[in-house]
């Protein structure tokens, strides 16, 4: 199982989310929540994640500032962006920090299911490219 970090400063959405999503049957672990920026930058250290799934818009911090600093720390982790705007200029940072989907509010079960099964599958071939450079050294 992966790991995830949910940030959602609604807490109605986040909330909605948590309960709606199977994150055991799509490979995950739900290994902390957060409503800001600022406080899913200590889960982070707390849980060491796999995937972060992230609202841009956020008091104090937004989530591309997040994302920007969670990178310094560890570049490993990845991230779905969850947005209630869909501006192309938003859509260019996330390429340029390597988040793997974009998901426009307001979400569903079934959108969030598919992008998860996305992440699910890049981790997937991010632990065997590990495994076989672990397997090259040590032989």
């Amino acid at each position: 199982m992966y790991k995830l970090v949910l940030v959602e400063d609604e807490i109605e959405t986040l909330e909605n989310i948590v309960r709606n999503i199977d994150w055991e049957t799509c490979g995950f672990t739900l290994a902390g929540k957060a409503l800001s920026g600022q406080e899913a930058l200590s889960k982070v250290d707390q849980v060491k994640p796999d995937l972060i799934i992230t609202d841009i818009r956020m008091p104090y911090m937004d989530g591309f500032e997040m994302i920007k600093r969670v990178h310094e720390k560890d570049n490993s982790i990845c991230f779905l962006i969850i947005s209630g705007h869909d501006e192309f200029d938003y859509a260019q940072l996330a390429l340029q920090y390597g988040v793997l989907d974009f998901i426009i509010k307001p979400v569903t079960k079934e959108i969030i299911e598919k992008s998860l099964g996305k992440a699910k599958a890049h981790l997937d071939k991010q632990y065997a490219i590990r495994n076989d450079m672990d397997t090259l050294r040590q032989q």
